[in-house]
């Protein structure tokens, strides 16, 4: 039983660590004054499996309801939306939906990571001693991600011991 407890919440804290975010699709639809909507397709297919779908709308009006990330991309063909403002610094960018980071700043995901890319102050090439400070402090990040869920871990394992009594179970 405490191998079940322990490995759950191992599982929790890995997820919390490589959650993504998601493209800001449905608050850019209401705040140009659009209806967002979610749709959940059941599919069935020959064997009888079941597996679903969800697909996100912006209603622009009662004849035209378009892909949210489509909208949020400019390929609606909706020409009254308002050009989103710049990505500031340390904010997630989408590029691939038209965002574009603030002057100054440049898109960047270190190389290793994964997730989403987020607007940085562009480094100029006399900068290169500074960068690689960066790339140094990075890593310290990393070893201090590791130290907060070894000591979630220890948590896990002394209030398991505590509330379950070292009984073997």
């Amino acid at each position: 039983m405490k191998r079940i407890i322990l490995l759950l919440g191992l599982l929790l804290v890995l997820h919390l660590c490589f959650a993504a975010t998601a493209p800001p699709v449905k608050d850019y639809c209401e705040n140009q004054g659009y209806e967002y909507s979610t749709k959940t397709i059941i599919n069935m297919t020959e064997n009888r499996t079941e597996y679903n779908t969800t697909k996100f709308y912006c209603k622009i009006s009662d004849n035209l309801t378009c892909d949210a990330f489509d909208f949020y991309a400019y390929k609606c063909g909706v020409k009254n939306s308002t050009k989103r403002p710049c990505v500031k610094e340390g904010e997630v960018v989408w590029t691939s939906y038209g965002d574009r980071c603030c002057k100054g700043t440049e898109p960047s995901l270190p190389s290793g990571v994964r997730g989403q890319a987020t607007c940085v102050e562009k480094v100029a090439p006399q900068d290169e001693i500074m960068g690689n400070i960066s790339e140094k402090a990075g890593i310290w990040k990393l070893v201090g991600a590791i130290v907060v869920m070894l000591f979630i871990l220890i948590v896990i394992v002394i209030g398991t011991k505590f509330f379950m009594g070292d009984k073997g179970y």
